[in-house]
């Protein structure tokens, strides 16, 4: 198969004649630009496998600032430069890429610097993946079995090379510790001692490799001995530890380069091939061992400088992410326990529980325990009375990016990017948002309704994720857009969002406060009359926001954001670490993480986001799970830090409460069985608290459905029976509490379980484009 690759330069001729060869070698050029910010948009919407990225380029972006963007994505930039001096090549290792090639440049060169970068890729991949989903345990050697940077000194390679007895032990240097069946290797500590990088030169003539041990001692390096033969250069290696190896392919003995370097990838060095031969076999063989480089002899020294620069700094690079990314995988499995041993501590009381009331006939400890977060439901009701701060004009608006992620969405997007596009927020005519939607590997016609969509909407920005990294979660897809969004604020909505054209002039200014770094939208359905199922869903976030999330808003403006119509900072979304990956509900981790740094949510119910209610029972438990498990999830993995967290008491029991909910409304839900039980006769349960604490409990339901009913304009009798209903539509808590806990007990790994979208089309007339507020419940 023929990779696709994106070429970047401002000289037509020039990518003319680069895109020419490319397609000689059997590469898929997917297009030509010539300057850096171009060079994002396509490189990002293509998802290419190389980019071929000049330095110097048109426009307010370099080469180099354009690469930082494209390698966050992790697309292998190869940087193309007529400029081979150090303040180039210093800025460019700062965002190292794959290659630095100094034009001109022999074809070979290309095409030789193209397949080791695209098997290193490959590999990085799979070390990514292996780290992640771990299928044969560990895999000692590779660069992810080491932590915080170092790398391992334990040498497992050719016994016979490391013989205390073989006479090829004579040349060795520094100490050697037998242990079992390893040898660990101390590094030679005059080397060590050393700042200067350590370079090992392989090569069996002498000459040449003084000379190249010489040119290196000029430049900079340290290379404290040069080794002729496979064989030495396994045990020099073992003994120095470098920094990088500079490998001859042909070398004297039964060991050529290739065989030595295969032999040393469990020790992760870099390697640089350095040879004379560079026919497709040779190449084909190198690059299976994942190299850093490839110079054809005779070079310059500049050639050799940015190669060698480029290299240290390609692999410093690559341990860091995988490192970083190895830890994240262990605080996650650490996490992953964590909620498991909540589950069944939980699972343990509330069966225990169960049992004795059923045992003893005794709901006396039932009552008690509905009584205060009952109490705590009446307080926000009656809070919710009161009026909101209000919001506070900016002088000037700031800019938005607005993002939409989306997986197989083709009978929404449509509609979601139309409204979005159709924003009334500029500033002297000019738009001042952008609109990026991040497509996560679709599989239906989701791509092809973008492509669509961009030529009636230019300035739409297309994201595509590919597998093996598309499917892995919300979280990640959002990060993805944080890395190429220009806006100061960002707006996520999710792919069957429609709003109003003044939504962004009606929310962004709740942003206008001290500590306030994320607003909250009113969310409702387009779809509620559809069924019973999707009225439902409409009181439940009548309740949700014009109840529980004004209330928390007055009550120090400590609301909550949801997946759809939430804005936040984009400079505290980076402070906390973007959004994350893993977590099954993104937005209620940040949510919880804004809280613990001390910052301040608003809730803005003027602005409303409709969205499509799931109208079929299947899909809406599957929802429902999902949303059940990602709030037990953060309930579990941040109780005790949000308890030592530095924030006011009132802070951490508002945020408490709203991680309890879903636990508190499944007891209420097992109260409501027991009443059931108790009014039919069917079971007789002695009550032993007061009588008042029992009715107060039972009936503490109301009055946030009946305040967030009235909010939406309902009428009283309308009020009245979809109260009924309501109370009867909750009873599914109950095998949703069960499912839940189930399915976090026996998960192993996390995955963005999107909810389906259909595309319901009545209603529009009604919501979008008319009142907001007077829609009435019916």
């Amino acid at each position: 198969m023929s990779s696709d690759i994106l070429v970047v330069e401002d000289e037509h001729i020039i990518a003319m004649d680069i895109k020419l060869k490319l397609e000689d070698y059997g590469y898929r050029v997917l297009g030509i630009v010539s300057d850096g910010e171009d060079a994002v948009k396509l490189a990002a919407e293509l998802r290419p496998d190389i980019v071929l990225m000049d330095i110097f380029l048109k426009g307010d972006i370099d080469g180099i600032d354009a690469a930082k963007s494209i390698l966050a994505l992790e697309i292998p930039v190869i940087y193309l430069t007529a400029h081979s001096d150090k303040v180039t090549l210093s800025r460019a290792t700062e965002n190292p890429a794959s290659g630095y090639l100094v034009k001109p440049f022999e074809p070979q060169k290309l095409y030789n610097t193209i397949e080791v970068t695209l098997e290193r890729q490959r590999k990085y991949l799979e070390e990514i993946d292996e780290i992640e989903n771990p299928t044969h345990g560990s895999r000692n050697g590779k660069v992810g079995v080491y932590m915080d940077g170092e790398r391992p000194r334990a040498c497992t390679l050719i016994p016979e090379l490391l013989d205390p007895e073989s006479p090829q032990q004579e040349n060795f240097k520094g100490e050697i510790i037998y242990a079992e069946d390893k040898i660990t290797q101390t590094p030679v500590d005059a080397i060590r001692d050393n700042l200067k990088p350590v370079i090992l030169v392989v090569e069996d003539e002498e000459i040449t490799a003084l000379d190249i041990k010489f040119r290196l001692e000029k430049l900079g390096y340290c290379v404290p001995e040069t080794v002729s033969s496979g064989e030495s250069a396994v045990q020099k290696a073992c003994t120095i530890q470098p920094d990088l190896i500079l490998m001859d392919i042909v070398l004297a003995g039964k060991m050529d380069g290739i065989t030595a370097a295969e032999t040393l990838m469990e020790l992760d060095i870099p390697i640089v091939y350095l040879t004379a031969y560079a026919d497709g076999e040779t190449i084909k063989r190198a690059r299976k061992t994942s190299p850093y480089g490839y110079l054809v002899k005779p070079f310059e020294d500049a050639e050799l400088y940015t190669t060698v620069e480029m290299a240290l700094s390609k692999h410093r690079s690559d341990v860091e992410n995988v490192v970083k990314f190895q830890n994240k995988i262990r605080e996650k499995s650490d996490e992953l326990k964590i909620e498991k041993t909540g589950v069944f501590f939980v699972s343990a009381v509330t069966i225990s529980l169960a049992a004795y009331g059923l045992l003893t006939r005794d709901m006396t400890w039932l009552e008690y325990m509905l009584f205060i977060p009952a109490m705590y439901g009446v307080l926000l009701a009656v809070v919710s009375l009161k009026k909101q701060s209000p919001a506070v004009a900016f002088d000037e608006m700031p800019f938005v990016s607005i993002m939409i992620p989306a997986h197989n969405e083709e009978f929404t997007i449509a509609r979601c990017v139309k409204t979005l596009a159709q924003l009334d927020y500029y500033i002297e005519e000019k738009r001042n948002y952008e609109l990026i939607v991040i497509n996560d590997g679709s599989t239906d016609n989701t791509a092809a309704v973008l492509r669509e969509l961009k030529k009636e909407f230019n300035f739409m920005k297309i994201v595509t994720r590919k597998t093996p990294r598309s499917g892995k979660g919300k979280g990640y897809v959002l990060n993805d857009g944080l890395e190429l969004c220009k806006g100061e604020i960002i707006a996520v909505f999710d792919a069957d969002a429609r709003i109003e054209t003044d939504f962004l002039k009606i929310i962004i200014p709740y942003l206008n406060e001290d500590g306030v770094e994320g607003v909250q939208a009113r969310v409702r359905m387009y779809n509620r009359n559809e069924n019973l199922l999707t009225a439902m869903q409409e009181i439940e976030f009548a309740i949700f926001g014009n109840v529980i999330l004004r209330a928390k808003d007055i009550m120090g403006k400590n609301a909550f954001l949801g997946g759809n119509g939430q804005i936040a900072t984009k400079k505290v979304i980076k402070e906390i670490g973007g959004w994350d990956g893993f977590a099954v509900t993104e937005d209620l981790n940040m949510s919880i993480k804004l809280i613990m740094n001390g910052y301040k949510i608003r809730y803005c119910g003027e602005a409303v986001v409709y969205q499509e209610a799931v109208p079929q029972w299947d899909l809406f438990f599957r929802q429902r799970i999902r949303w059940a498990t990602g709030n037990l999830e953060t309930l579990f993995v941040y109780l005790t830090k949000l308890m030592n967290a530095p924030i006011p008491l009132y802070k951490k029991i508002n945020a408490i409460e709203q991680l309890f909910f879903l636990l508190l409304i499944a007891f209420v839900m097992i109260g409501y069985v027991v009443f059931i039980l108790q009014i039919g006769n069917i079971m007789q349960f002695h009550f032993g608290a007061p009588v008042v604490i029992g009715v107060l409990s039972t009936f503490a339901f109301f009055p946030s459905l009946f305040i967030g009913l009235y909010r939406e304009k309902a009428l009283p009798h309308v009020i009245i029976y979809r109260s009924v209903e309501y109370w009867a539509y909750c009873l599914y808590l109950l095998p949703l509490f069960v499912a839940s806990f189930a399915g976090m007990i026996t998960r192993k790994e996390r995955h963005w379980a999107k909810t389906h979208h259909s595309g319901y089309e009545d209603m529009d007339e009604d919501i979008i484009g008319g009142s907001q507020t007077d829609s009435e419940i019916v």
